[in-house]
């Protein structure tokens, strides 16, 4: 019957996964690369985008308290009216 799944082979969220960590690797690898022998840079400034990534936590804890209080705004101001 057509319920089976395929015996073997990638699927798409596979080649995807595949691609993603790939791409991540060479941004890395090349980024490093690029700023170590070209820049000069050592340490964590060979990492690309160093001042983005050290930002991304801030951003995130942001992010999170945004929502945080956005629900909270909404659950916790209901009033109920007299009857």
């Amino acid at each position: 019957s057509g319920a089976c799944p395929s015996s073997g082979g990638i699927n798409g969220g596979g080649i995807f996964l595949i691609i993603y960590f790939v791409s991540i690797a060479l941004y890395l690898i090349v980024g490093v690369c690029y700023k170590a022998f070209y820049k000069g840079a050592r340490g964590t400034e060979m990492l690309p985008n160093t001042e983005f990534w050290l930002m991304v936590p801030g951003l995130i804890r942001d992010g999170c308290l945004y929502i945080y209080r956005t629900i909270a705004s909404k659950t916790c101001n209901k009033s109920f009216d007299a009857v």
